[in-house]
This record gives structure tokens, C-alpha cells and sequence, in this order.
């Protein structure tokens, strides 16, 4: 997805179904965090979400048969009904972001970069956050 690449953005992992369960592979940068990650499937961006834990930490939440928080599980059961119908959805994420800070004031890049691109990209799951 040229779009995330640009933004610096790279595939990690993948999502996938097995016998009704969601299974969460993450190749790659598993062990770090803060991160932005986003669910792809083909020319779709479905999903943009950080986490302050490792990525793939936060990423097995998806798997768990009730996993909270509510954006986790609604969005567990959207990756299931893509996945059940043979639609490939890919994981990509952010890891790497210089620190910025105004007049001596820590900013939390991960969660402005988050809203700014919910607000730019308008993935279909983000819907209502921007």
C-alpha cells in the first residue's frame, strides 16, 4: 500500500482464520513499542490504531475470545467476516519516529500521528474517531 510505505510505514505480519479462530502473525518488529499499525487488505485500509506495549503483545489481544478494549473486539469480529470470505488482510506498522517536543513540553507522536492520519486516510473501521 503505497500510501503507508510513504509514510513510513512497513508489512509486519498478517491475520489469519483457523477453524473460526483469528490467528495473528507478525514477522517482523513484534518486540517494539510505542507503534501505529494498520490492517490492509488488498488496496484497502481497513484500520489504524497505536499501541504503547510491544506490537505483538497488543496484536494477540485480537485473538482472545473476548478481548477488550470494545474497538478490539468489534474489530476482531470484522477481521474474521473479511477472513471468512477469503479476503487476505495484511498487518503494517509504524516504529520508528524522531521525538518531537514544544518548548520543553514532550509530545506523544504516536497518538498525534494516529489522529492525523485517521483524519487524512479515513480507514473504513476508524470511522467516528477523527
Amino acid at each position: 500500500m503505497q500510501n503507508l510505505t510513504d509514510l513510513g510505514f512497513a508489512y509486519i505480519g498478517e491475520c489469519r482464520a483457523e477453524f473460526g479462530r483469528l490467528r495473528v502473525d507478525v514477522a517482523r518488529n513484534g518486540d517494539r513499542g510505542p507503534a501505529l499499525y494498520a490492517f490492509v487488505s488488498g488496496d484497502d485500509l481497513l484500520y489504524i490504531g497505536r499501541t504503547s506495549v510491544p506490537l505483538a503483545k497488543w496484536l494477540a489481544r485480537y485473538t482472545e475470545p473476548t478481548p477488550t478494549p470494545k474497538e478490539v473486539f468489534r474489530n476482531r469480529a470484522l477481521l474474521l467476516s473479511r477472513l471468512s470470505v477469503g479476503q487476505s488482510v495484511e498487518i503494517w506498522a509504524l516504529v520508528d519516529w524522531e521525538p518531537v517536543s514544544h518548548r520543553g513540553v514532550d509530545i506523544d507522536v504516536p497518538a498525534g500521528l494516529e489522529a492525523a492520519l485517521v483524519r487524512h486516510l479515513r480507514p473504513e473501521w476508524n470511522a467516528g474517531q477523527s
